[in-house]
């Protein structure tokens, strides 16, 4: 039997460096393992966020309740004030509905990761990047449908642990400060907004029980014209507090978008160019050497 002649090129002594590399990193548990610990530590950021959205909405949507009755000349007049929160309210429930999509796509994330870790993966990666590889240095050129194999199983192996890893250290050194900083302040926010009692206060006026001092306005035999007092309302406060954190919800918001979304999508793009450049059949590949 003839043995076939290794054709040792620059191009293909890197595809022996990469196959042997993907191979043996495709049988590391800690790239798992490190890979887990940042879905989990990603996965705790939304779920606090969410829980913070949601107490938000819980306080807006009580205070969004509240009516006001009172009588001022003997006829009924309802007020509903807690209505002036509606657009708040709105973006609240945005955010807490973005937050949840966050620890949905962190949740798919571990699911994929643990998919592409299993035994079977991994060896399907070594056999058939091995039979690649023989290929590529004694032809010199491959089977297109061969790459494309290849190609989708070094994706599976390796596209969830890339996408998070790469995510969570540009999230630690460019996005950290900015959601730390947001979250601590709508935290604030959230413990402080004022409680709004669920039954509707009803607000009557009543007359002094004892006379007032004189005044150029005052009535004689003690009648005095009744005075409308309301309580103190909680819609103002929270209103006033919640306009103060939207510009904090809109950080959080592109923090999360830029964490799960937009840099995951680029480190798969450009992943997936890389090992698309490596098994491209002919992007490497030379004619061997014609025999005299």
């Amino acid at each position: 039997m003839k043995l076939e002649k290794v054709i040792m090129t620059p191009a293909n002594i890197i595809s022996v460096v990469a196959i042997f590399l993907a191979i043996t990193l495709s049988w590391l548990p800690a790239l798992n393992t490190i890979a887990e610990e940042h879905i989990d530590t990603g996965l705790q950021r939304s779920l606090a966020s969410f829980a913070t959205a949601r107490a938000l909405n819980a306080a807006i949507s009580a205070a969004q309740g509240t009516e006001a009755a009172f009588q001022p000349i003997g006829v009924g007049i309802t007020l509903t004030p807690g209505q002036v929160l509606d657009p708040l309210n709105d973006l609240v429930e945005t955010f807490s509905d973005l937050m949840l999509l966050a620890s949905v796509a962190f949740g798919i994330h571990k699911i994929l990761l643990a998919i592409g870790s299993e035994v079977v993966i991994a060896s399907l990666v070594t056999c058939v990047a091995l039979l690649w590889l023989a290929l590529r240095l004694t032809k010199n050129t491959v089977p297109p449908i061969l790459s494309n194999i290849l190609l989708i199983l070094l994706l599976v192996r390796f596209a969830i642990p890339v996408m998070v890893v790469t995510s969570d250290l540009l999230f630690d050194h460019f996005l950290a400060d900015t959601y730390h900083g947001s979250q601590q302040e709508l935290n604030d926010s959230s413990s402080d907004l004022p409680e709004v009692k669920p039954e509707n206060p009803e607000l009557t006026d009543q007359l002094p029980h004892k006379k007032q001092e004189k005044s150029l306005f005052d009535f004689p035999y003690g009648f005095e014209l009744p005075k409308i007092t309301m309580p103190e309302n909680p819609v103002q406060s929270i209103k006033q507090e919640m306009t103060e954190s939207v510009g904090h919800i809109i950080d959080v918001i592109v923090v999360f978008i830029l964490h799960v979304l937009v840099i995951p999508m680029l480190a798969l793009w450009v992943l997936y160019r890389s090992m698309h450049k490596l098994v491209e059949t002919g992007r490497f590949s030379s004619s061997p050497p014609h025999s005299p």
